[in-house]
């Protein structure tokens, strides 16, 4: 089988993350696997690609103009599947692989009711080893969150655990499925991304597993600029519009008014108020709309599983879990945890 990995360079990434991420690729043992590395240089510039070359001569080094996380996703697999890749992985470059990451994380694929594979992403340099995500779920109003986080990792795990969203940090899935889905949607620019690509797999049916042996380390720093905020509110309901349940989105209208609420005063609080504001002059936008109406259209004609799968593969509560907030903890999320569950109740 052959493996085409790709990771994506912005800016000074590269100077501060490639080495040790280069160090780990060229060690794996892959059996007989074998596998290509193609590193897209988004903003690129002769100084980046010229850093990235010094660094990593072996990679295939592509130049992009920073369209964000999908688009360089998307030319990365475009290129391997032109090089005859049976397996795509995309992975975050700020991350240090064990052994027999690759070889592990794409040996499920062979089953055919899998669609996306995702690895047990650990904290980097964590002594007792501490998890980043053991996968990813997705949240009945279109929050989603990793599961594990800050958790001790179980280093004997083996089986292979059903999620409800892969991790962008480390993913895998066949060239065909990437081709089937469409791959990335490239509107998203950044952020819920990885949960965009998830739902589509979802809706054709397909599992989405994490692979507890294929282990990767992620140099995670948890950060929150104003344009993330925009981003990541913007695609959540992106995410709501284009895969949800039209039962599902009417039933739950009472609560996701009361969290827009919520959050608009959460932004205020904390100085994002412009860019909820900039959220809601998008969906304003006719051509957001007749953009989200066709991909809908696109998805549901696709779909192979029913309401009340999709509605299954939900959880309640939101778990932020670099955000303490009381408020959410004692009254949103139980709020939400009984509504969900009279919710499921009355729709399945």
């Amino acid at each position: 089988m052959r493996i085409g990995v790709i990771l994506i360079n912005y800016k000074d990434y590269a100077e501060k993350f490639l080495e040790h991420c280069r160090d780990s690729l060229q060690l794996q043992e892959l059996g007989d696997n074998e596998m290509r590395v193609y590193i897209i240089d988004n903003v690129t510039s002769e100084q980046t690609r010229a850093t990235i070359t010094a660094i990593y001569p072996e990679a295939i080094v592509i130049g992009s103009d920073g369209n964000g996380w999908g688009h360089a996703n998307n030319i990365g697999m475009r290129h391997a599947m032109q090089d005859g890749c049976d397996v795509v992985i995309l992975a975050n470059m700020d991350t240090v692989f064990e052994p027999t990451w690759a070889k592990e994380l794409v040996a499920p694929l062979s089953d055919t009711t899998i669609g996306i594979t995702q690895s047990k992403v650990l904290l980097f340099n964590t002594n007792p080893p501490r998890l980043n995500s053991r996968g990813n779920v997705l949240q009945f109003l279109g929050f989603s969150f990793c599961v594990g986080y800050n958790d001790l990792d179980t280093e004997n795990e083996r089986e292979l655990v059903d999620i409800g969203s892969a991790s962008g940090v480390a993913l895998a899935m066949k060239v065909q499925t990437a081709q089937e889905i469409g791959m990335c949607d490239e509107s998203y620019f950044m952020y819920h991304d990885d949960v965009e690509l998830s739902a589509k797999v979802i809706m054709r049916g397909k599992r989405i597993v994490m692979v507890p042996t294929s282990r990767v380390a992620h140099k995670y720093e948890f950060s929150r600029s104003v344009r993330q905020v925009y981003f990541m509110e913007r695609n959540r309901y992106r995410v709501l519009f284009t895969f949800f349940p039209l039962t599902l989105l009417i039933a739950s209208s009472p609560l996701l008014l009361g969290m827009e609420l919520a959050m608009w005063l959460y932004a205020i609080k904390n100085g994002w108020g412009k860019q909820k504001l900039e959220v809601l002059q998008y969906f304003f936008k006719k051509e957001t709309w007749d953009d989200i109406r066709r991909k809908r259209k696109e998805q549901f004609a696709q779909r192979r599983i029913t309401n009340g799968q999709f509605i299954k593969k939900l959880v309640a509560i939101v778990d932020f879990q670099e955000i303490q907030n009381p408020l959410l903890r004692y009254v949103g999320n139980p709020v939400m945890s009984v509504y969900f569950s009279i919710l499921k109740k009355i729709l399945l």
